[in-house]
Parts: C-alpha cells; structure tokens; sequence
C-alpha cells in the first residue's frame, strides 16, 4: 500500500539524507509499469530516474494461462540500482492488490490464482520505503483464461470434474444433461464414460457440453432443437463429438455456443428468440458462426446470449423481455449488441445478466424482480446497473431468483430472493435483499457455477460445496426421500390431489383448494412469492368452495361448487380462456356464466365439458390437440362437436369419451398415441379402437389409456420405457389390454408412465420409474408391468410430467413422492448452507 502525502515526504526525506541526494535527482513516484501489452519491451537509457533504475537493455513481464484458475507470471532482472531497488512487487492492476513480492530484483515466477476470465497484471519495483521511479514508463501482461469451468450447476443437474480428470454428475436424469444412459435421476455424483481428459463443463437444462485437453467438443442430452451440435435432432443420452477444435463450451436452456481455438464464436440449437447471433430465428443442428469477431468468453441462458470480445467489449444478443440485453430497451436482438464498458467476466441465467467491469465492479440488468440485479426497488433494468460499491469482483453466477459473486481474495456474497436456501445463508424465507451477503468467512472460493434454484461452489484444494435446491438430487447430497412417499403434514381431512409440472394442487373434504411449490407463472394464485413449500389456500372470484382441480404444467383449472369454471397460471398459448395471451397473476372465471361438469388441464391447452355435455377446448394447438379441425392457438373455448362424458388433455393430443362408451382423440399421432392404428396427426377427432364399453380415458405426453366397463385396462402409444404395460416395450397404435385382470377402476397417464387404481384399494405403476415418482423406494427406468406403490386409495392424480405423483389415502391423509425442485412434495427440501459434495475436484 502507498503511503499518505505526509508518510511520503517523510520517506523522501529519509532515503535524501541517507544516500546524501537532492531532490533534484531522486524523483518520486509509483513504479508502475504500465503502457505496455507486450511480452518484451526494450527499455531505452535513462527511461528511469533514480538510483534504483535499470541500466540499458531489455526486461521481460509475462503472463499465460497455467491451467484453470492460474495464471503464470514470469519476469526478467532489472539491473541498476539494486541499493533501493531492492525487490519486485506484481499486483492485480484492477484491484491493486498484491499477488507476489520476491526480495529480490532478480528473474522470478509465479503461480497467481485468477478468479475472472481476463486480468491484467502489474510489475513493480520497490525499495524498502518508498517506490520510486518517473513516471511513463513500465510494464503490464493480461491473462486470459478460458472462460469455462470445471463445475456447472444445471437447471436440474449438477456435474464437475474430478482432479483425475474424469467427469461425474448427478441431479435429474430425464432431461438427459447428467450423461447416463439409463436416465436415471442421481443424488450423488455418478461418472459419465470412461474420459479422463476432461478440462471443461457447461450444464444447461437441456443438455451439456464439455471440452477435453486434446480440445474437442462434447454434448448430450434431449436435443429436440439440435442444441447438442452433432447436426442432428436425435436424442443424445451420452456424449458425442462436436466437430471441430474447441477451447470453452457453453450450454443453454435448448441452445449451445462454443469458442474455437482460433477465439472464433459458433452457437447451435433452438433460436426462437435469435439466441443464436445468427441475424435471423431460424435454428440450426450444427455450429455456425457468430460473425467474424474474436472472443474470449461466452455466457448462455434459456433465450439470450452474451459474450466478451478478445478488446474487452461485451455484446448480448436474444431475448429482451427483462431487458436482460442492457441496451435500455426491450427490443429482442437477433444479432450481437454492444453493452457500453470494458469487462472481463460476463454471466447470465433466465432473463437476467451480470457482469464485471475491468474495474472489478459489478453491474447486473434484466430481471430483478426478486432483487437479483442488486436494485432495491424490484422491476426490470433495462441497463447495467451496479451491485454494491465495491471494485474488488472477480465473478459472479445468476440462478432463476438469486445470484451469487466472488470477490478477491476468493470470499463468496450472495443476494436477491432466498429460493430454497440459494442465498446460502442457512435460511429458508423466500425472502429477497439486494444486497450482498458474505456466505461464511472462507477466503479460498475459487469458481462459481449457478442456475435455476441452486449453486455450487469449488474450493483451494479441491473441495465442493452446493446449496440450494435438492428436489432432483442437483446438490449432490445423497438423498433419498424423494423416491418414498412421504405424508404432507398431519391433516386427515384430504379427499382429492392434482399434479402440476413443479407443483401440487389438493382438495380438503370441506371443499376448499389449497397448492404448494412452483410459483413462477402465479399457478399457485399467489403474488408474492417465487413458490410455497407448504399448502396456501386458493380464492378464485372470492369464492372458497371447490368441487373437483386440474393442474397443467404450468396452470391450474378448477370448478368452484357453483359449478363455474376458474383458470389461473401460465397464459402464453390462451390455456386460460381468457380471450387473450396476457398475463394475469388471478383466477379468472372462464367465458360468461356457464356451468360445468369437469375439466382437465393439460400441458399448454384446456378441455372442459359444460352441463350440457357440450365439449370445449382452448390453449395450445400446434398439433391439432383442440380438435377443431385446426392448428389455430385459441384463446376462448371452441366447441368439439359431439356429446360427451370425460375429457383428458394431455400434451400434444387430446382423448374424450362420448355417451355412448366410446374414446375419441385427436392431435400429435406420432407414436400413436391417437390410438386409431395409424400414425397421422389428426385436428379432428378420430375413434380409438372400436370398443363401446369405456368408462374412463386418459392422455398424457405420447400415449393413452382407458378403462372399460369390464374392469379392464387397456393402453396404446408410445412404450419405451413399458409404459403401456403389456410386459414389452414395444410401441402400439392399437389399444392394448394391460394383463388381464378385472379389478381396475381408474388410471392416469404421465408422459413416460401409467399408474391405475385396483378396487381394492392399492395403486400401481409402470413405465419410467427414474425420479422416484412410484414411491417405492427404489429408482428404475423401465417397467413393463405394474408394481405395486401403495394401498388404501381414494383419490389422486399422476404428475402431468411423470416427474412426481401425489395420492389421497383412505384416512384422509396426503402423500406425495418423486421430484421435488420446488417442493411440490409439501416439503423444503433444500440445503441453505454451502454442504460439500464426496471426492477431490479439478480445481
């Protein structure tokens, strides 16, 4: 540290007398070297004053990545003046701290540990008491690291690199990012392959990408919009190569982008939102190039892009919705957009963006609702603004509510809502601040990885901490509860349950409606938090008294006693019938006064039949799924010729049953699901089989299920994973009996299993088993015949995503079992502490 003016003049004076000089010839100042980018520099005679200067001849600064989170300084002897000059200092010139000090002017090296992805170094000489040199004249190097890390949390799974160079994961198997090939949810790291070479991570929500040290390019997962590169749509369990040489590799929500080696920019996948950078929405399966610039880092979230240039400047481009692309607007961008500054780490995640300044300040823009930009007063940023006063940032991750940064030496600060313990402060309030708090006093964070509602952390020496969400095992800690069901609370007084995407809908026997978990589009009617993890109550026209609920994945339909009909949640497709898309944070009653029978709730659509048994639908209609013999989104019921008596809705198609005992579906056929024989997509409704003896039908994501007045059950569509449980897993565009008992009395679909009721009261499941959903205790992918779940049934539904299920039993007693990311179980099951994760880490 320099001293003040007074503590100057007296060194000065001090070092005049005892070397017997004027102050003419000893001039006074920093010994900055600065000015210079280059490796090697000459310095001319006489450049420095004073007699700790070097004499003529060259001194060389250097600085080169040495691996992740290291740079290697190197410098040469300074000859001169050896009597004050008698030591080298080098320090972060954006911070000014100090990294190394060696008592003497001689050639040196050393290993200094970089937080951010470019930093520039400063060499100094020192005396014992003073700096001294004039002014003009000295030496910087900037290293750049790859902007990658070798951990990444996911939105739903979690993977890291273990200094052995292997690469193991955990957190929710079906959305294929933790690399196994069985699909499996994992609570506790799992290896991917046998690699190990491994030297980067990027987990996104979709897929995952990663690099090896010989430099190529790794992907996996769903890849419905080629997001894993390997230019094709096919879905990807395990890594494939993406051709080409690569140094960082990036992963979004459906979208990729990667950095060559030669610091060229490509992105692949969905581009909807033109999160590509490609200058149009058109989405690709292979990588193409993002303009001719070069690039050192690059960041990707679920609809925008942003990346730092090789000359600092940071450029964001996708979706504007939050103005999370810092140009003071909300107008999307399809190709890159300047963000006025000089930066060196950039970070984004859902609609927000973080990043910090050459400076080491930090700003945030986009989404702050819940605080996460660092803003008091929640709404959006449409321009950088920044996080504290502080200007010692090295980097920072943003997840779905909060964000996390790091801050030099290495101490760890989180702010903005407290989702699941993300904050790290060992809460779990919901609560929102924003500003920084330091998580523990450790000093030795050294990356930063976050997304959806967790975080982990890695550590000098190699250790691992995650917290936050754990519902799908994402924190690594080794978990089991989600696979048995466990009872919600203690009431008795629970007669019927609903499974939404991340959350849970009950009925008590006093006819009112209480949900809990996600909260993200209002499913729960609730305004003021990102999610609940025990039961609110549900009012919907001011009224209490409920008769029967339907939760889609991310909206909610429900007749009042009164027999009117209420939506709330998502409105992006019109799913609730509101004769608009806009959002609304209420329930909304359903057209004009009319009455209702029943309705379902389906993916992003909704069907209902009125007292009349008339049948409509609104909502989502890509496919066909409404049945009025379009493909025409509609955002207020259209009526589905006919008289009908039960309606299921599932995701890309729609089953009903009409009076006289037979099911109808219409929509996607792809796998045939529609149940007709055939594999067309039908607008209208086309008949399932030929039967006149059915009582219940219900649909899901890619097959069908009915039941018959015989007691029988019968299934059609897809069946990968056994979901129609004919004891094989082999596909049927024909209903197909489910063994032959006679004792079936109700059944539900989720897109990957099938669960039916017996009339003796025990449950049954079969199909993909991967999240615990069955609640037996035990994780499986496939199973082509029932197994039993549990017993004493009266009422509940099967999670519309397969991923949870929740049932009512004969005493009137909740339980749910399966995924948990939002505590759809009834339970906070989240760790608000950094808690380490098991082995040795590539730090």
């Amino acid at each position: 540290m320099q001293p003040g003016p007074a503590g100057r003049a007296r060194a000065v004076a001090a070092l005049v007398a005892a070397l017997a000089l004027t102050l003419v010839t000893a001039v006074v100042s920093e010994a900055a070297y600065t000015g210079s980018t280059s490796t090697t520099k000459a310095l001319s005679t006489g450049a420095l004053t004073g007699v700790h200067a070097p004499s003529a001849g060259v001194a060389t600064f250097t600085a080169a990545p040495a691996g992740p989170n290291t740079c290697q300084l190197t410098w040469g002897t300074l000859s001169g003046g050896t009597t004050i000059a008698d030591r080298y200092e080098v320090s972060d010139a954006g911070s000014g701290s100090t990294v190394t000090t060696t008592a003497t002017p001689v050639a040196g090296a050393f290993a200094a540990t970089q937080l951010s992805t470019i930093e520039t170094y400063r060499l100094s000489t020192r005396s014992g008491t003073e700096w001294m040199s004039a002014a003009g004249d000295g030496r910087t190097a900037t290293c750049t690291l790859s902007g990658g890390a070798s951990i990444s949390a996911g939105r739903h799974a979690t993977c890291a690199i273990k200094a052995d160079g292997t690469l193991w994961c955990w957190g929710y198997g079906s959305d294929v990012v933790t690399g196994d090939a069985n699909l499996l949810t994992r609570t506790s790291p799992a290896q991917v392959g046998v690699a190990t070479t491994w030297r980067q991570i990027s987990v996104g929500q979709l897929q995952a990408c990663a690099t090896r040290t010989d430099d190529t390019g790794w992907c996996w997962g769903d890849n419905w919009a080629g997001g894993v590169g390997d230019g094709t749509t096919v879905r990807r369990p395990q890594p494939v190569q993406v051709a080409g040489s690569w140094k960082e590799l990036e992963s979004g929500d459906s979208h990729s982008c990667g950095i060559k080696t030669d610091a060229t920019l490509w992105c692949w996948g969905a581009n909807f939102t033109g999160q590509l950078g490609l200058g149009s929405f058109t989405a690709t399966s292979s990588p193409s190039q993002v303009g001719a610039a070069t690039w050192l880092n690059v960041a990707t979230s679920y609809s925008h892009t942003c990346g730092i240039r090789t000359d600092t400047t940071l450029w964001c481009w996708g979706a504007n919705w939050n103005g999370q692309l810092g140009d003071n607007s909300y107008t999307p961008a399809t190709s890159p957009v300047a963000v006025a500054g000089s930066w060196i780490h950039v970070a984004t995640a859902g609609a927000g963006t973080c990043a910090v300044r050459a400076d080491h300040t930090l700003w945030c823009w986009g989404d702050n609702w819940q605080r996460q930009a660092g803003s008091a007063v929640p709404g959006d940023l449409l321009t950088p603004t920044q996080v504290g006063a502080w200007a010692d940032w090295a980097s920072v991750a943003i997840a779905e509510y909060s964000a996390c940064g790091l801050r030099t030496p290495g101490t760890l600060w989180c702010w903005g809502a407290d989702a699941f313990g993300s904050t790290g402060q060992g809460t779990f309030t919901w609560a929102s601040s924003a500003t920084p708090a330091q998580v523990g006093v450790a000093t030795d964070w050294r990356q930063l990885s976050g997304f959806g509602t967790s975080f982990c952390g890695l550590r000098s020496g190699g250790s691992l901490a995650c917290w936050g969400n754990s519902g799908v095992g994402a924190t690594g800690q080794g978990s089991t509860a989600w696979s048995t069901a466990a009872q919600v609370g203690a009431l008795t007084t629970w007669s019927a349950a609903g499974s939404g995407g991340e959350f849970t809908c009950a009925r008590k026997t006093d006819n009112t409606l209480w949900c809990f978990g996600e909260n993200e589009t209002r499913q729960l009617n609730d305004t003021n938090d990102p999610g609940r993890a025990t039961p609110t109550q549900i009012t919907a026209g001011g009224g209490t008294a409920f008769s029967a609920v339907s939760a889609g994945f991310a909206h909610v339909c429900s007749l009042r006693t009164d027999s009117q009909l209420y939506c709330w949640g998502s409105n992006v497709s019109g799913q609730l019938g509101r004769g608009s898309t806009s959002y609304s944070e209420s329930a909304a009653r359903v057209g004009s006064p009319n009455t209702y029978l029943s309705v379902s709730a389906g993916t992003s659509h909704t069907c209902a039949i009125r007292s009349d048994n008339t049948l409509w639908c609104w909502g989502a209609n890509e496919s066909g799924q409404l049945g009025d013999g379009t493909t025409t989104n509609r955002s207020s019921p259209v009526q589905i010729t006919g008289t009908w008596t039960q309606v299921s809705a599932g995701t890309w198609h729609t089953c009903a049953l009409k009076s006289g005992g037979t099911v109808w579906c219409w929509g996607a056929n792809w796998l045939g699901q529609l149940g007709d024989g055939g594999y067309v997509t039908s607008s209208s409704p086309v008949q399932a089989g030929g039967s006149t003896a059915y009582t219940q039908v219900s649909a899901s994501g890619y097959h069908s299920c009915a039941r018959r007045s015989t007691g029988t059950l019968w299934c059609w569509g897809d069946n990968s994973y056994g979901q129609l449980g004919d004891g094989t897993t082999t596909g049927r565009p024909n209903p197909t009996q489910v063994g032959a008992l006679t004792s079936w009395i109700a059944v539900g679909t989720a897109p990957w299993s099938t669960c039916g009721y017996k009339n003796d009261g025990t449950g049954w499941c079969w199909g993909a088993n991967n999240t615990g959903a069955f609640g037996i205790g035990t994780t499986s992918l496939t199973n082509t015949s029932p197994v039993q779940f549990t017993s004493s049934i009266i009422g509940g539904d099967v999670s519309r995503t397969g991923r949870h299920t929740c049932v009512i039993k004969s005493g009137g007693t909740l339980w749910c079992a399966g995924a948990n990311t939002f505590a759809q179980l009834g339970v906070a099951d989240y760790v608000a502490t950094p808690a380490a994760v098991a082995g040795t880490w590539k730090s």
